[in-house]
């Protein structure tokens, strides 16, 4: 039985490329909704880490590291230094 999936988001823009990876525990399975574990698919895998995490919280960190990445923040100091 499946009580965690391990999930990577990977995002991309032109040749910059950010991802996020974690865990999402499941809990204790509800044996009324049992799925046999050849009959779970990638849509229905994802749905239950979206059930434990905010993937749109996740999708937005990423896009603001390749923000970052593609357009980094430039310092200008004065001296001394």
């Amino acid at each position: 039985m499946v009580t965690a999936i391990n999930w990577v988001c990977t995002g991309t823009d032109g040749s910059v490329t950010s991802s996020s990876s974690g865990t999402a525990n499941l809990g204790t399975p509800n044996p009324a909704e049992f799925v046999s574990y050849d009959d779970i698919t990638q849509s229905l895998a994802a749905q239950w880490v979206s059930q434990c995490i905010s993937m749109l919280g996740v999708e937005e960190l990423i896009a603001v590291q390749i923000g970052q990445l593609t357009k980094p923040i430039s310092q200008s100091q004065t001296p001394p230094f």
